[in-house]
């Protein structure tokens, strides 16, 4: 049961940090999105400090389902195609590099958090 409870505290964490840097970054109108500034808050508290480690469980199951949070963005590239088209190579060559940036940045946090690749 402890294990239980400790990863439905780790979501818990997880959902707080990615409101959090919602929140912040809605005030502040950062060009970041708040979910990214809580996943580099909870990265800086990850690599400064232990007392978070017990939501590794979590976060590795939030990491194992990133190919399924993709699919509704593609979804949406897919429907509205048109508009997609109008973008053209600047649409094409953002797509890639973000995608590229975030593949990266799951791998680098992935072993930072002591996973094995």
């Amino acid at each position: 049961m402890h294990k239980t409870i400790e990863f439905i505290g780790g979501l818990a964490v997880l959902a707080a940090l990615s409101s959090g840097g919602a929140l912040i970054a809605g005030h502040t109108g950062i060009a970041v999105p708040g979910p990214v500034l809580g996943m580099l808050v909870y990265t800086g508290l990850l690599l400064g400090t232990t007392w978070l480690d017990w939501t590794l469980g979590a976060a590795r199951l939030v990491a194992s389902l990133i190919g399924a949070l993709l699919v509704a963005p593609l979804v949406g590239v897919a429907l509205f195609g048109d508009v997609a088209a109008r973008g053209g190579v600047r649409l094409a060559v953002l797509l890639v590099v973000s995608t590229a940036l975030t593949a990266l940045a799951t791998a680098w946090l992935f072993r930072a958090a002591g996973g094995k690749a």
